[in-house]
């Protein structure tokens, strides 16, 4: 993709996204994607988002969105937490390959 469409593209790191830690399915892919991905020197955020239907379906039902019409939702909060993550200290270089 990068070559073809981006040369300048980055890859910031793997954000998990829609998870859902009731599950072991959930819970065991998340360990496999940082089992994997970070010792070949990607970062793997320590952010990750859940799947709420409530913040799915803020726009929809209120026309606006979530962080508005619902602060105390999780899914609210780990954006919030991703967004400290990237400005904070400790965040990487973007990998370029």
């Amino acid at each position: 993709m990068r070559a073809r469409e981006n040369p300048r593209l980055t890859l910031l790191g793997i954000l998990v996204t829609m998870f859902d830690a009731r599950t072991t399915l959930g819970t065991e892919v998340l360990q496999e994607i940082r089992h994997y991905y970070a010792p070949r020197g990607v970062w793997v955020f320590e952010t990750v988002i859940p799947r709420t239907i409530r913040f799915a379906a803020a726009p929809t039902y209120h026309r606006q969105p979530a962080v508005w019409t619902d602060p105390h939702n999780p899914t609210v909060h780990a954006y919030v937490q991703l967004f400290e993550e990237v400005l904070g200290d400790g965040f990487p270089s973007p990998v370029h390959e």
